[in-house]
């Protein structure tokens, strides 16, 4: 005997107007709407899984790119300041290698040591040396330079001491944030 189920479908026509409709199927045909539910509901279960997961891995991959970017903006700002310290704004404090120091009553120097020398070498002094008159001359003047500068930057607190090395090409950066470094300090101590 076959028993008739009634069942109640909600069609969608559109977004604003959907019709329900009642329709009579047998109970066999019934079951086997009700097991394809079952799986239509898992696939879903599924499908939505897979997006968190995937969310979740976007997430976790853009906090990684946020955090290389930092680390890669941190070390462009190094380069271009020359010396690895930084201020950190928020909390008046200077950050060299993982170590915090506060600004207030700190004093900034900048040292030099060494020179820039130069020496003729054997190749311009073959190509120009040997001509008389004004490539001769350039033999002398052309000279390679050797750069043997050493530039520290000294931070001194109240407490506490670094010497720092930093970069000799950028000798006005440093000179600046030395400057930089002194200025907030006085700003500090009269707070």
């Amino acid at each position: 005997m076959v028993r008739s189920v009634y069942t109640t479908e909600t069609i969608r026509l559109s977004p604003q107007r959907s019709e329900s409709i009642v329709a009579e199927i047998s109970q066999d045909e019934y079951e086997r709407w009700a097991a394809g539910a079952e799986k239509r509901l898992e696939v879903k279960r599924r499908r939505s899984e897979r997006e968190d997961a995937r969310e979740a891995n976007v997430g976790r991959f853009r906090k990684a790119m946020r955090s290389a970017g930092r680390a890669l903006g941190a070390a462009a700002e190094d380069a271009a300041r020359g010396v690895p310290v930084r201020i950190d704004d928020d909390t008046d404090e200077l950050v060299y290698r993982g170590q915090r120091e506060s600004v207030r009553g700190a004093t900034a120097t900048v040292s030099v040591a060494g020179a820039v020398r130069s020496r003729p070498t054997i190749t311009r002094f073959v190509a120009f040396g040997l001509m008389p008159g004004i490539p001769g001359i350039a033999a002398l003047v052309a000279q390679k330079k050797i750069d043997g500068r050493e530039l520290f930057l000294i931070i001194d607190g109240p407490d506490w001491q670094w010497a720092v090395k930093a970069n000799p090409q950028q000798t006005a950066n440093v000179h600046a944030f030395a400057a930089h470094i002194n200025t907030l300090s006085r700003r500090l101590d009269r707070r």
